[in-house]
Protein backbone atom coordinates (compact mmCIF):
# COMPACT_ATOMS: atom_id res chain seq x y z
CA UNK A 1 0.00 0.00 0.00
CA UNK A 2 1.74 3.18 -1.14
CA UNK A 3 1.66 6.55 0.58
CA UNK A 4 -1.65 7.99 -0.98
CA UNK A 5 -3.72 4.90 -0.39
CA UNK A 6 -2.90 4.95 3.22
CA UNK A 7 -3.67 8.72 3.74
CA UNK A 8 -7.30 7.84 2.10
CA UNK A 9 -8.16 4.99 4.33
CA UNK A 10 -7.38 6.96 7.95
CA UNK A 11 -9.45 9.84 6.47
CA UNK A 12 -11.99 7.66 5.62
CA UNK A 13 -11.49 5.89 8.75
CA UNK A 14 -11.71 9.18 10.92
CA UNK A 15 -14.47 10.76 9.10
CA UNK A 16 -16.28 7.65 10.49
CA UNK A 17 -15.31 7.97 13.95
CA UNK A 18 -16.44 11.86 13.99
CA UNK A 19 -19.64 10.48 12.84
CA UNK A 20 -19.84 7.99 15.36
CA UNK A 21 -18.63 10.07 18.21
CA UNK A 22 -21.39 13.09 17.10
CA UNK A 23 -24.26 10.30 17.23
CA UNK A 24 -23.00 9.34 20.76
CA UNK A 25 -22.72 13.45 21.67
CA UNK A 26 -26.13 13.82 20.07
CA UNK A 27 -27.93 10.59 21.88
CA UNK A 28 -26.16 11.75 25.47
CA UNK A 29 -27.54 14.77 25.26
CA UNK A 30 -30.75 13.51 23.99
CA UNK A 31 -30.62 10.97 27.10
CA UNK A 32 -29.04 14.00 29.45
CA UNK A 33 -32.50 16.02 28.20
CA UNK A 34 -34.42 13.53 29.49
CA UNK A 35 -33.04 12.77 32.57
CA UNK A 36 -33.13 16.48 33.21
CA UNK A 37 -36.83 16.53 32.17
CA UNK A 38 -37.68 13.66 34.64
CA UNK A 39 -35.32 15.26 37.40
CA UNK A 40 -37.58 18.28 37.70
CA UNK A 41 -40.74 16.17 37.25
CA UNK A 42 -39.86 14.12 39.90
CA UNK A 43 -38.68 17.51 41.88
CA UNK A 44 -41.86 19.15 41.63
CA UNK A 45 -43.63 16.28 42.66
CA UNK A 46 -41.61 15.83 45.62
CA UNK A 47 -42.55 20.14 46.56
CA UNK A 48 -46.15 19.33 45.68
CA UNK A 49 -46.34 16.27 47.99
CA UNK A 50 -44.24 18.00 50.36
CA UNK A 51 -46.37 21.71 50.36
CA UNK A 52 -49.83 19.03 50.76
CA UNK A 53 -48.44 17.19 53.18
CA UNK A 54 -47.45 20.39 55.33
CA UNK A 55 -50.53 21.75 54.74
CA UNK A 56 -52.40 18.54 56.18
CA UNK A 57 -50.03 18.47 59.14
CA UNK A 58 -51.02 22.30 59.62
CA UNK A 59 -55.06 21.84 59.31
CA UNK A 60 -54.36 19.04 61.52
CA UNK A 61 -52.79 20.62 64.22
CA UNK A 62 -54.91 23.50 63.87
CA UNK A 63 -57.97 21.52 64.13
CA UNK A 64 -56.37 19.86 67.26
CA UNK A 65 -55.83 23.00 68.78
CA UNK A 66 -59.44 24.58 68.16
CA UNK A 67 -61.01 21.36 69.92
CA UNK A 68 -58.67 21.53 72.94
CA UNK A 69 -59.93 24.99 72.99
CA UNK A 70 -63.72 24.54 73.00
CA UNK A 71 -62.99 21.66 75.43
CA UNK A 72 -61.28 23.88 77.95
CA UNK A 73 -64.87 25.56 78.15
CA UNK A 74 -66.26 22.39 78.85
CA UNK A 75 -63.64 22.11 82.18
CA UNK A 76 -64.99 25.39 83.31
CA UNK A 77 -68.65 24.56 83.85
CA UNK A 78 -68.40 21.20 84.31
CA UNK A 79 -67.16 19.48 87.45
CA UNK A 80 -65.77 15.92 87.25
CA UNK A 81 -67.76 13.36 88.88
CA UNK A 82 -66.26 9.70 90.63
CA UNK A 83 -68.24 8.07 87.76
CA UNK A 84 -67.36 10.44 85.09
CA UNK A 85 -64.08 12.49 84.19
CA UNK A 86 -63.38 14.91 82.19
CA UNK A 87 -61.09 12.37 80.05
CA UNK A 88 -64.46 10.63 79.78
CA UNK A 89 -66.34 13.48 77.94
CA UNK A 90 -63.20 14.43 76.00
CA UNK A 91 -63.58 10.85 74.44
CA UNK A 92 -67.56 10.92 74.31
CA UNK A 93 -67.38 14.44 72.43
CA UNK A 94 -65.23 12.97 69.96
CA UNK A 95 -67.61 9.68 69.35
CA UNK A 96 -70.56 12.18 68.96
CA UNK A 97 -68.50 13.91 65.86
CA UNK A 98 -68.70 10.74 64.57
CA UNK A 99 -72.07 9.79 64.95
CA UNK A 100 -73.51 13.03 64.36
CA UNK A 101 -73.73 15.84 61.51
CA UNK A 102 -71.31 18.04 63.98
CA UNK A 103 -68.26 18.94 64.76
CA UNK A 104 -66.49 18.55 68.05
CA UNK A 105 -65.66 21.68 68.55
CA UNK A 106 -69.81 22.11 68.61
CA UNK A 107 -70.09 19.01 70.71
CA UNK A 108 -68.06 20.40 73.33
CA UNK A 109 -69.57 23.58 73.19
CA UNK A 110 -73.53 22.16 73.49
CA UNK A 111 -71.53 20.82 76.80
CA UNK A 112 -70.22 23.60 77.95
CA UNK A 113 -73.82 24.81 77.85
CA UNK A 114 -75.17 21.98 79.25
CA UNK A 115 -72.60 22.70 82.30
CA UNK A 116 -73.87 26.43 82.73
CA UNK A 117 -77.16 25.50 82.90
CA UNK A 118 -76.87 22.71 85.76
CA UNK A 119 -76.00 19.13 84.00
CA UNK A 120 -74.38 17.32 85.72
CA UNK A 121 -71.24 15.70 84.37
CA UNK A 122 -72.93 12.02 84.58
CA UNK A 123 -75.94 13.43 82.42
CA UNK A 124 -73.94 15.47 80.26
CA UNK A 125 -73.24 13.07 77.53
CA UNK A 126 -76.63 11.89 77.06
CA UNK A 127 -78.36 15.06 77.11
CA UNK A 128 -75.71 16.40 74.43
CA UNK A 129 -76.75 13.65 72.43
CA UNK A 130 -80.11 14.77 72.78
CA UNK A 131 -79.55 17.89 71.93
CA UNK A 132 -77.23 17.67 69.19
CA UNK A 133 -80.17 15.04 67.47
CA UNK A 134 -82.94 17.87 68.15
CA UNK A 135 -80.36 20.30 66.01
CA UNK A 136 -79.84 17.88 63.04
CA UNK A 137 -83.27 16.95 62.93
CA UNK A 138 -85.36 20.05 63.67
CA UNK A 139 -85.47 23.89 63.56
CA UNK A 140 -83.96 24.01 66.83
CA UNK A 141 -79.88 25.15 66.48
CA UNK A 142 -78.05 22.85 69.23
CA UNK A 143 -77.02 25.77 71.37
CA UNK A 144 -80.76 27.06 70.99
CA UNK A 145 -82.05 23.78 72.07
CA UNK A 146 -79.54 23.19 74.97
CA UNK A 147 -80.74 26.13 76.94
CA UNK A 148 -84.51 25.75 75.91
CA UNK A 149 -84.45 22.16 77.19
CA UNK A 150 -82.26 22.81 80.08
CA UNK A 151 -84.16 25.51 81.17
CA UNK A 152 -87.44 23.62 80.85
CA UNK A 153 -86.05 20.97 83.36
CA UNK A 154 -84.69 22.95 85.96
CA UNK A 155 -88.32 24.72 85.62
CA UNK A 156 -90.69 21.58 86.15
CA UNK A 157 -87.24 19.95 87.79
CA UNK A 158 -87.33 17.09 85.76
CA UNK A 159 -84.51 14.56 85.84
CA UNK A 160 -81.85 15.06 83.61
CA UNK A 161 -82.05 11.43 82.62
CA UNK A 162 -85.64 12.42 81.29
CA UNK A 163 -83.92 14.62 78.31
CA UNK A 164 -84.29 11.56 76.02
CA UNK A 165 -87.96 11.35 76.08
CA UNK A 166 -88.58 15.20 75.97
CA UNK A 167 -86.24 15.53 72.76
CA UNK A 168 -88.55 12.33 71.13
CA UNK A 169 -91.25 14.11 72.38
CA UNK A 170 -90.50 17.83 71.30
CA UNK A 171 -89.87 15.82 67.95
CA UNK A 172 -93.53 13.75 67.42
CA UNK A 173 -95.36 17.13 68.37
CA UNK A 174 -93.29 19.42 65.66
CA UNK A 175 -93.67 16.69 63.09
CA UNK A 176 -97.65 15.78 63.55
CA UNK A 177 -99.01 19.86 64.28
CA UNK A 178 -99.19 22.76 62.34
CA UNK A 179 -96.14 24.30 64.36
CA UNK A 180 -92.27 23.99 64.49
CA UNK A 181 -89.83 22.43 67.88
CA UNK A 182 -88.92 25.81 68.54
CA UNK A 183 -92.31 27.59 68.66
CA UNK A 184 -93.42 24.73 71.02
CA UNK A 185 -90.36 24.77 72.78
CA UNK A 186 -90.42 28.52 73.16
CA UNK A 187 -94.27 28.76 74.79
CA UNK A 188 -93.28 25.40 76.73
CA UNK A 189 -90.90 27.64 78.46
CA UNK A 190 -93.19 30.57 79.11
CA UNK A 191 -95.83 27.97 80.43
CA UNK A 192 -93.35 26.36 82.75
CA UNK A 193 -93.49 27.75 86.00
CA UNK A 194 -97.64 27.95 86.06
CA UNK A 195 -97.61 24.76 84.89
CA UNK A 196 -95.28 23.14 87.42
CA UNK A 197 -97.29 25.17 90.26
CA UNK A 198 -100.63 23.75 88.92
CA UNK A 199 -99.16 20.01 88.66
CA UNK A 200 -98.77 19.60 85.16
CA UNK A 201 -96.50 16.88 84.00
CA UNK A 202 -93.85 17.95 81.23
CA UNK A 203 -95.85 16.51 78.78
CA UNK A 204 -98.98 18.25 79.16
CA UNK A 205 -97.21 21.79 79.45
CA UNK A 206 -95.48 20.35 76.01
CA UNK A 207 -99.08 19.20 74.86
CA UNK A 208 -100.69 22.52 75.43
CA UNK A 209 -97.50 24.45 74.18
CA UNK A 210 -98.36 22.71 70.41
CA UNK A 211 -102.33 23.42 70.78
CA UNK A 212 -101.66 27.06 71.56
CA UNK A 213 -98.74 27.82 68.73
CA UNK A 214 -100.24 25.49 66.09
CA UNK A 215 -103.41 28.23 66.86
CA UNK A 216 -100.53 31.20 66.00
CA UNK A 217 -100.80 32.31 69.55
CA UNK A 218 -97.73 34.17 70.28
CA UNK A 219 -95.41 32.93 73.11
CA UNK A 220 -94.58 36.59 74.15
CA UNK A 221 -98.33 37.42 74.34
CA UNK A 222 -99.66 34.07 75.08
CA UNK A 223 -97.84 32.37 77.62
CA UNK A 224 -98.23 34.82 79.87
CA UNK A 225 -101.98 34.99 79.12
CA UNK A 226 -102.62 31.48 79.55
CA UNK A 227 -100.51 31.39 82.54
CA UNK A 228 -102.21 33.48 84.69
CA UNK A 229 -105.64 31.79 83.66
CA UNK A 230 -104.38 28.60 84.22
CA UNK A 231 -103.58 29.90 87.85
CA UNK A 232 -106.76 31.55 88.25
CA UNK A 233 -108.51 28.00 87.38
CA UNK A 234 -106.74 26.72 89.57
CA UNK A 235 -108.08 29.35 92.41
CA UNK A 236 -111.26 28.61 91.26
CA UNK A 237 -111.64 24.89 91.72
CA UNK A 238 -109.82 25.70 95.48
CA UNK A 239 -112.51 28.10 96.59
CA UNK A 240 -115.64 26.73 95.53
CA UNK A 241 -118.85 25.81 93.14
CA UNK A 242 -119.55 29.33 92.10
CA UNK A 243 -116.55 30.10 90.34
CA UNK A 244 -115.70 26.96 88.77
CA UNK A 245 -119.43 26.95 87.32
CA UNK A 246 -118.41 30.76 86.03
CA UNK A 247 -115.22 28.99 84.21
CA UNK A 248 -117.58 25.98 82.99
CA UNK A 249 -120.05 28.43 81.35
CA UNK A 250 -117.68 31.51 79.61
CA UNK A 251 -115.11 28.36 78.04
CA UNK A 252 -117.45 25.58 77.58
CA UNK A 253 -115.05 23.28 79.24
CA UNK A 254 -116.83 20.18 81.12
CA UNK A 255 -115.98 19.32 84.58
CA UNK A 256 -113.90 16.32 83.24
CA UNK A 257 -112.17 18.24 80.49
CA UNK A 258 -111.44 21.39 83.13
CA UNK A 259 -109.55 18.95 86.20
CA UNK A 260 -107.85 17.37 83.39
CA UNK A 261 -106.06 21.08 82.30
CA UNK A 262 -105.70 21.87 85.74
CA UNK A 263 -104.13 18.28 87.01
CA UNK A 264 -105.72 19.52 90.75
CA UNK A 265 -106.70 16.22 92.93
CA UNK A 266 -108.48 18.74 94.99
CA UNK A 267 -111.18 18.07 97.65
CA UNK A 268 -113.53 20.67 95.47
CA UNK A 269 -113.12 18.12 92.23
CA UNK A 270 -113.99 15.48 94.94
CA UNK A 271 -117.30 17.26 96.17
CA UNK A 272 -118.55 18.39 92.36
Amino acid sequence: MNVFDLAAKITLDTSEYNKGLASAESKASAFGSVIGGTAKAIGAAITASTTAVTAFAKKAVDASISYESAFAGVKKTVDETEKTSYEDLYKAAQLLATQTNSTKEQVAGVMEIAGQLGISADDITEFTRTIIQLGDSTNLSAEEGASALARFMNITGSSSKDVGKLGATLVDLGNNFATTESEIMSMASRLASAGSQLGLSDADILGISTALSSLGVRAEMGGSAFSKAMIKIQTAVETGYEPVNKFLDKTGYSLRELELLSSVNSKAFKEL
